[in-house]
């Protein structure tokens, strides 16, 4: 968890939700590239829309990357 707190903070993602999918994605192989690469693509997409990134960029840039977490 120390490694993802670390990305969480240097993303500066505060939100709890947020930081639990993102957790999520962390417990896969690959974890700590597959979580940079999400938040990227969600912070993409919330600069995009000109909105703050939301859980819902998160999941969106998941699905797009296609993640396997079940319940996207």
């Amino acid at each position: 968890a120390g490694d993802l707190d670390a990305l969480f903070d240097a993303w500066g993602i505060q939100d709890a939700a947020q930081k639990s999918f993102l957790a999520r994605i962390g417990g896969l192989p690959g974890a700590l590239r597959e979580v940079t690469n999400t938040i990227e693509i969600a912070l993409m997409a919330a600069f995009g829309t000109g909105k703050p990134l939301s859980l819902d960029h998160l999941k969106g840039a998941a699905r797009q990357r296609n993640v396997k977490l079940g319940m996207l």
